[in-house]
């Protein structure tokens, strides 16, 4: 980057820190056989990707196995919205109204392609959720309530715990896009609530194409791409 530049858009992305650039570099020249292969460097391979998986468990305060790799936080908003469809036997989601234009876009697909009902919780003036109107659309019809954690743009916070409250007492299921949030402030997954998290490593200087969805234990849930990659939820 120019040194005569001042950044001023870490919403959008992050410059990748010095330790991680190191690292990629490292494990391009050292970790670079297949993972899934028996032999060692396989193995090798193997053993940097369960210490990654295991590095970012600790971080968000999960479990190894409740992480699932992806390319990004878009893949992962993927997983858990195609994913609801038929939970419970419903086939209702419910969003904010204020969620990225990517969700908004795959929840209007949904809708319009697979017949799938969709409802967006309004936002007050100040950019918050109306929990009133949430209430009323959360009913015992809907599979999967999905929510950002923090606006990109008006950098609002969402009442996760309430929203997690709500979407289980009527049988649902709570996703939480968290890619404003991690790198900006605390996130413990296990105490939150939600039942599956999206990031994007590159919002919080880690590399591009790289991301997760967090998956609760106990959780079956489908994978968008068949393949026996982690744990058969995201095959490649």
């Amino acid at each position: 980057m120019n040194p005569d530049w001042i950044y001023l858009d870490n919403n959008a992305t992050t410059e990748p820190s010095s330790g991680v650039v190191g690292a990629m570099a490292l494990a391009l020249r050292q970790s670079w056989a297949n993972a899934s292969s028996s032999h060692a460097m396989g193995q090798e391979a193997r053993q940097a990707l369960m210490m990654g998986r295991q590095q970012l468990a600790r971080m968000l305060g999960c479990k190894p196995a409740e992480v699932v790799f992806t390319s990004g936080a878009t893949e992962a908003n993927h997983i858990a919205l195609r994913g609801a469809m038929g939970f419970n036997g419903r086939q209702r989601i419910v969003l904010g109204a204020g969620e990225h234009a990517g969700v908004q876009k795959l929840a209007r697909h949904l809708r319009d392609r697979q017949q799938i009902g969709v409802d967006f919780i309004g936002l007050h003036a100040d950019g918050s959720l109306n929990m009133t109107l949430a209430q009323a659309l959360i009913t015992q019809h809907v599979s999967l309530v999905s929510v950002m954690a923090a606006n990109n743009e008006t950098g609002v916070l969402m009442p996760i715990g309430e929203l997690a409250r709500l979407a289980h007492e009527r049988g649902a299921l709570l996703h939480v896009d968290a890619t404003q949030l991690i790198g900006k402030l605390p996130f413990d997954f296990a105490k939150s609530g939600a039942d599956l998290v999206s990031l994007s490593a590159h919002k919080f200087h880690g590399p591009k194409g790289v991301g997760a969805l967090i998956v609760r234990q106990g959780l079956n849930w489908p994978a968008l791409f068949m393949g026996t990659q982690e744990r058969a939820r995201r095959g490649g």
